[in-house]
């Protein structure tokens, strides 16, 4: 995979941080998403247990994942005048622990 570049305008630091909570809000939703698909196998107690760990991830790890992010709705939510796209874009060129390891990745 190439070196993620930006294409798109800078950002105010309050757009950037704007993106930033709605990808770890995204993440949030997709884990919990997954732990009620996975709720028929625990007991109440352990599913507590669950989701209270998702509720406890520091925003680090909620910042890393990208898979199954709806670019679109971060945008809508969080970025209303670019597309989610740009919001991906966006993302990967300006948060440090996805570009580098997009960068490793590629090498």
């Amino acid at each position: 995979m190439p070196e993620v570049t930006d294409t798109c305008h800078a950002g105010t630091p309050a757009e950037l941080k704007s993106l930033a909570k709605g990808v770890r809000q995204q993440n949030q939703q997709l884990l919990v998403n997954t732990l009620y698909d996975e709720c028929a196998d625990k007991s109440i107690d352990e599913f507590n247990a669950d989701l209270d760990q998702i509720k406890s991830l520091s925003d680090r790890a909620l910042e890393e994942n990208l898979e199954g992010i709806d670019w679109d709705l971060v945008a809508k939510t969080c970025c209303p005048d670019r597309s989610g796209e740009d919001c991906r874009i966006k993302w990967l060129a300006t948060n440090p622990l996805v570009n580098k390891s997009t960068q490793l990745t590629a090498k």
